[in-house]
């Protein structure tokens, strides 16, 4: 499984570097962060041994990290701009039984304005499909594609640096037996190659 994920990631990046290599708007992208998970209702996680760990309530965050590539593609202005994204994503959740771990290719658009008198700030709302490639065994996951939706906050240090918070959730649940949704806070850096 890790390796067709490396293989969708590589294909991504380089059909992204032989479309757009005539501009300065490629970049790679990284960021560490925490996730988690909720369940509407308080409904139960089924594990393949039978057992079902309990509500919301008992999940505790998890680390994970993001790596990816995007692409920008200006609007009417260079303060208004589409971020196009491909990026391999690492979070979950625990509850009082095991540590989850889910692993997903995310594919995204953002909206992004810059402001400030410098237009050093940004903001951006954007989403996508994100398709799991890798979970824990103890989980029963019956549906491996969600939607997310994102939201963005960050500082331009330079014309190839960018610094941001980033917050996700998910819009589907892992199977129709739970409602169980993931979300994740990430800070990234982003740099500008060409």
């Amino acid at each position: 499984m890790r390796k067709s994920t490396l293989v969708t990631f590589l294909i991504i990046f380089f059909i992204s570097v032989n479309i757009y290599s005539q501009d300065k708007t490629f970049a790679i992208k990284f960021g560490y962060g925490i996730s988690n998970a909720y369940a509407p209702n308080g409904e139960l996680l089924l594990y393949t041994d039978g057992s079902a760990g309990q509500g919301n309530d008992s999940f505790e965050y998890t680390s994970g990290f993001q790596v990816g590539v995007s692409k920008l593609l200006f609007l009417k202005s260079e303060e208004n701009y589409l971020s196009i994204n491909a990026q391999y994503v690492t979070n979950g959740y625990k509850d009082n039984l095991y540590t989850i771990d889910l692993d997903y290719i995310e594919l995204d658009a953002t909206i992004i304005n810059e402001f400030g008198r410098n237009y050093d700030f940004f903001v951006g709302i954007g989403g996508g499909p994100a398709y799991l490639v890798n979970h824990s065994e103890e989980i029963d996951v019956k549906n491996n594609l969600d939607l997310r939706i994102n939201l963005m906050l960050g500082y331009k240090i330079s014309e190839t640096l960018k610094l941001y918070f980033q917050g996700k959730a998910g819009w589907i649940g892992l199977s129709k037996d739970n409602k169980i949704k993931s979300y994740m806070i990430t800070f990234n850096t982003e740099f500008m190659l060409f």
